[in-house]
């Protein structure tokens, strides 16, 4: 394949879009991917996988159990792997087909290859970007045979769609968890500021109907003791015993 030409392709986690107070860590890998596909998928799905399985990582522990989380993240894990599986199966079938019929396919030519630029938030992140550059080369080896008349225009449109579809599919299947924990979350501080509130709200009523309460002793112990010594009631008891007995 010819060399891909260096053209940065920064996505939506740039820095200058980053939260200050949210400093994450990063690495930066650059990739370069041939075929216009790979370049769509990376441009239409890479940032939704990568922000939504970061964020899943912190907010799922925050709203639930430690076996949840790992089930969640099992789950998603096993997706990707058969994924992968999927992937290198399907490059060595179309491989073994081109040997076969004595095509090349390493040496396609495209017109505008490119270098991505992905920041790589978590290793999950990093499988993504690899399962992007796996579906590139299954891409190179489907259009030699396709170029060379092996397969039909309809059966090359067909798979090209589908494979997207599947790897797209796996990025919104992450952004719409993402969606729902953070639903739950919301709807966790939500009640918890409602049970802060009620307390708060109790304990307030409950300190003013003690004050209440307090006022009417001190009124009736004050009533009755001006009853028995003539105590005004309006200034200090001790200051006033003092003038009695002096």
């Amino acid at each position: 394949m010819a060399n891909a030409k260096a053209a940065k392709q920064p996505q939506g986690t740039q820095a200058k879009q980053d939260n200050p107070a949210n400093s994450r860590p990063f690495i930066v890998q650059n990739k370069p991917l041939h075929s216009f596909h790979a370049q769509q998928l990376f441009k239409r799905g890479f940032d939704i996988y990568a922000n939504a399985i970061y964020s899943l990582s912190v907010i799922l522990r925050a709203v639930g159990s430690e076996d949840d989380v790992r089930e969640i993240e099992g789950a998603m894990d096993e997706r990707m792997n058969h994924l992968f599986n999927d992937l290198m199966a399907e490059c060595a079938r179309l491989e073994k087909m081109a040997q076969a019929n004595g095509i090349e396919s390493n040496g396609i030519d495209y017109s505008n290859p490119i270098t991505i630029e992905a920041k790589i938030t978590s290793p999950r992140a990093a499988r993504y970007i690899g399962a992007i550059c796996e579906f590139d080369k299954m891409t190179a080896r489907l259009d030699a045979l396709w170029l060379a008349g092996m397969i039909p225009d309809k059966e090359y449109s067909r798979s090209i769609y589908e494979w997207k579809r599947r790897i797209l599919k796996l990025s919104n299947s992450a952004h719409g968890l993402s969606k729902q924990a953070m639903i739950a979350v919301h709807k966790v501080e939500v009640k918890n500021n409602e049970q802060t509130d009620e307390q708060t709200g109790q304990e307030q009523h409950e300190l003013k109907t003690a004050a209440s309460a307090n006022d009417m002793v001190s009124n009736v112990a004050a009533t009755e003791e001006k009853e028995k010594t003539g105590y005004p009631g309006n200034t200090s008891l001790f200051g006033w015993m003092k003038k009695q007995t002096g």
